[in-house]
């Protein structure tokens, strides 16, 4: 899909329109392939002053969480669903996502990552076509026509819920960060026989986050 131009987006009648600063930010990206491209929903004030992804407050949680997680953040690749910074701060408006598909199609045809991570609803919306179910989706695992895609909750709801939400995405990172060594879907059912008290902590942290808990407990005897 060819990316269209700024021009005729449905946000370039908003006041302040100014495409010079509502494209791509020029990060410095690593070079194709990569093993972690991270999607967020569009640039923030701080970005398009700043001239790169993620470099506000959420950007400072995320740097924090990607350390806890062993991930290097100059490794990842970052963009965002829309390429500029809704009006309002406003979640993008659908016709705005559209309008940029082509963009992050081609980013993520030319990158190659082995895993992409969507941070929040709307990339989970892009890769899976619903943007609702983010608590029951986060930490999974799901093949797209653009590689692996993996959701987890957006650091800007992480600071504002910090206690029960910072161990739960720290969990999901690290998971991401074993996904990101190879980049082929594999289904594999995971067993912790002597889980670690972080496990289990982290455990009863999801548990809180989604509502419910369901135990299966193996038992031997001889």
């Amino acid at each position: 899909m060819k990316p269209k131009t700024c021009e005729s987006c449905v946000y370039a009648s908003q006041p302040g329109f100014n495409p010079g600063h509502m494209g791509t930010t020029p990060n410095l990206q690593p070079l194709a392939p990569v093993k972690i491209f991270f999607v967020g929903e569009g640039l923030g004030e701080t970005e398009v002053r700043d001239g790169y992804n993620f470099a506000g407050g959420s950007g400072k949680v995320l740097d924090s969480l990607l350390s806890e997680a062993g991930i290097t953040r100059s490794e990842c690749y970052f963009s965002n669903v829309v390429r500029c910074h809704p009006p309002g701060n406003e979640s993008p408006a659908p016709a705005a996502i559209e309008h940029c598909r082509g963009f992050l199609a081609e980013e993520l045809v030319r990158v190659r990552p082995n895993l992409v991570v969507g941070l929040g609803n709307t990339p989970l919306g892009w890769f899976t076509g619903d943007p609702t179910k983010i608590q029951s989706k986060r930490g999974s695992v799901y093949p797209t026509p653009f590689g692996k895609f993996m959701a987890v909750i957006h650091p800007a709801a992480v600071m504002r819920v910090k206690q029960k939400l910072w161990p739960v995405t720290r969990w999901d990172l690290k998971r991401a960060a074993k996904e990101a060594e190879f980049a082929e879907y594999t289904r594999v059912e995971d067993f912790d026989w002597w889980p670690r008290l972080e496990t289990i902590e982290a455990t009863i942290l999801e548990a809180e986050v989604r509502g419910w808990l369901n135990w299966d407990i193996e038992t031997s005897f001889g």
